[in-house]
């Protein structure tokens, strides 16, 4: 035989074993269903939550693209305000928010953009408080919700960071003692159809050499003291997003920058003497576990409370509600296989936040 064919058939040969081994590991697999497996390349067999969550069965969600319909909330917010399972939004903080207090709640996404890095829209606010429905019939409240590592590459709005029109906190909550209409949901472990399998096998597969050579990766195993507070499989570590560790560099000044940042949208919203402002800052997953992994220099890394420091920021602590659910032991506060909340997590940020206007804060 000559080098020609021998060189023919040994390229046969590797095109079908890398064939095998694609359409093997798209059999394997478990449905993709959370983003830092997707993201990792991490298989959901390992990761995905074994314990059932809970959404609404019924029940409005009101998604706007500008402010053109008056709501009594409007939340300006990130994946975390838009988080359900399956890429539905039936597991939303605001839903139980507005279940708690019967006020409507309509929603507005920060993002211009998400992969492969999020951007936000740098004029999505000025235009929201310039807008015709916000002059003539403005909501009652204002939520600005982000995600803590976030908070750095929010829009840079305008101002001199001091504290401008203080608005009363004025919202009528109407209290509901029925608890709301829950139905449970498991993640789905049987494979789709073979088409939709292999792009998540061939990042699957992408991941496990990355990490052979040590390739540098956006998702990382972090060991946990403990294998009870997640439901999966390999529940004794945690799978921490890249960007959750940069805040370990944040120093005062930093933070004193994007505390005036949060006060002068806080002006903005406010400067009409109606609306009030808050701001709500979701823990990484990294800061609200931070006391339960191995590594100690982990440990504390939530800039949370020193930027809560300013009494001047109307800034709800939804921190110590999902801090506290986790050091109880409830299980998958946040999902292992995702960045986000489980459906209790979601739960703790709509009751601190009722809480939180119940006791009269706002300025």
């Amino acid at each position: 035989m000559d080098a020609h064919k021998r060189y023919t058939i040994s390229l046969v040969v590797l095109a079908l074993a890398g064939m095998t081994i694609l359409l093997s590991a798209s059999y394997y697999l478990q449905p993709l269903s959370g983003d830092m497996t997707r993201i990792g390349g991490y298989a959901e067999n390992d990761y995905g939550w074994n314990q059932p969550q809970k959404v609404f069965a019924s029940g409005p969600f009101i998604h706007l693209t500008h402010y053109d319909q008056y709501a009594d909330v409007l939340v300006l917010g990130d994946s975390f305000s838009f988080g359900g399972l399956d890429g539905s939004v039936n597991m939303t903080w605001q839903r139980f928010f507005s279940h708690g207090t019967g006020l409507s709640v309509a929603t507005i996404n920060h993002y211009t953009k998400f992969e492969p890095t999020a951007e936000y829209g740098p004029d999505l606010l000025y235009k929201i408080v310039t807008s015709e429905t916000f002059q003539k019939n403005p909501p009652r409240l204002f939520i600005l919700e982000v995600i803590e590592r976030q908070l750095d590459i929010l829009p840079i709005w305008e101002g001199n960071c001091q504290l401008g029109n203080k608005v009363e906190n004025t919202l009528d909550i109407k209290h509901n003692p029925n608890p709301p209409e829950l139905v449970e949901v498991y993640r789905k472990t049987s494979p789709p159809s073979l088409s939709a399998q292999i792009g998540y096998a061939r990042k699957f597969l992408y991941g496990l050499i990355s990490k052979l050579w040590d390739k540098e990766q956006a998702v990382y195993q972090v060991e946990m003291t403990t294998p009870k507070l997640f439901s999966n499989q390999f529940s004794d570590q945690l799978l921490g997003y890249k960007d959750d560790f940069k805040i370990l560099n944040w120093n005062d000044q930093y933070l004193a920058n994007i505390r005036c940042n949060l006060l002068n949208a806080q002006n903005l919203v406010q400067k009409n003497g109606k609306t009030l402002f808050i701001a709500m800052i979701v823990p990484d997953k990294l800061s609200a576990y931070s006391s339960h992994l191995k590594n100690k220099s982990y440990a504390n890394t939530s800039i949370i409370e020193r930027l809560a420091s300013d009494s001047s920021l109307n800034l709800v602590r939804i921190d110590p509600a999902v801090t506290k659910l986790i050091n109880e032991g409830v299980v998958d506060v946040y999902l292992p296989n995702d960045m986000h909340w489980g459906y209790r997590g979601h739960e703790a940020a709509a009751t601190a936040t009722v809480q939180y206007l119940a006791t009269g804060s706002g300025k």
